[in-house]
């Protein structure tokens, strides 16, 4: 079936035609003919056989969205369950409480697939670009591994006193706690965390101006952006050891993108949760991604 110029398959159908091009442009293998043009022509029909691959795995992926996602009805992923009161100063560990259990509708799921809590790391950054900034003492850096598929699988979470003093190093030996989260507005953002302090936390609509204690997380240099911008409420943040540091919650700053990042710290929530849910735990991981 012909999709035309706006079908999922015309890049493809296009990269497909200069191929069938380029082959044409070299003819028919002839005796004698010179080795670099044979070899051209071997390396094209190369790329021409993953190209049919590819048509067909898209086509078959545009089969299933069609089907299962095509509809708006079908794409509720779940819905709120349990949604405290947004508070401040919350608990003995006096952190921001902001968050929400959603239940996962099973039928958008396959539990013998699903990955559980994953970073994308997305294409802003090379895989020698992150590891780089990631890992930026050599040591450090020269017994990890980029992530398989570029997806961060998070096990575990940071606890309160390696926030407070960290075991990571810097390129220059000192100590830091370099994280990463991939929000809705700003993407894949590196930053540091400089352990906990205490922040004023305004909630306009909830009427709430009061301090409480978060991760302060700033941007990873003076040559780099900020952190988080609005929009980015609610990314989880994770470390270069691949564990849960908390949950975005705000920022403050004097343009829209912010100077300083307020994280609440996961042991903090998970101490909530637990409350409202004393069986709860985090998804168990069958095929952990190598760190």
């Amino acid at each position: 079936r012909s999709r035309g110029h706006h079908g999922q398959d015309w890049p493809l159908a296009l990269y497909d035609r200069e191929l069938r091009g380029r082959a044409a442009g070299l003819g028919e293998h002839v005796e004698g003919e010179d080795p670099k043009t044979t070899s051209d022509r071997q390396a094209i029909n190369l790329k021409l056989e993953e190209a049919n691959a590819s048509k067909a795995s898209v086509s078959e992926f545009h089969r299933n969205i069609s089907i299962f996602w095509g509809a708006e009805s079908q794409r509720i992923l779940g819905h709120v369950v349990y949604a405290p009161p947004i508070s401040v100063d919350t608990g003995n560990s006096r952190f921001t409480e902001d968050w929400a259990l959603i239940e996962l509708n099973r039928g958008k799921f396959d539990r013998n697939t699903f990955q559980g809590n994953v970073i994308h790391l997305g294409s802003e950054l090379t895989s020698h670009q992150f590891m780089k900034k990631m890992y930026p003492h050599d040591e450090t850096r020269a017994k990890s591994k980029y992530p398989r598929g570029g997806l961060m699988q998070l096990q575990d979470f940071v606890k309160y006193d390696e926030l407070r003093c960290p075991t990571m190093l810097d390129a220059n030996g000192e100590e830091c706690l370099i994280v990463v989260k991939n929000g809705a507005t700003t993407g894949v953002r590196l930053g540091r965390a400089t352990g906990i302090e205490s922040f004023v936390r305004e909630y306009k609509d909830s009427a709430i101006h009061s301090t409480s204690m978060e991760i302060a997380v700033y941007p990873y240099s003076n040559k780099d952006g900020a952190f988080s911008a609005p929009g980015d409420s609610g990314s989880v943040v994770g470390d270069a050891n691949s564990r849960i540091v908390g949950m975005l919650t705000g920022g403050a700053g004097q343009t829209d993108s912010t100077d300083v990042t307020y994280v609440s710290a996961y042991e903090s929530l998970d101490e909530r949760i637990k409350k409202a849910f004393p069986h709860s735990h985090l998804f168990p991981i069958r095929n952990p991604t190598p760190a």
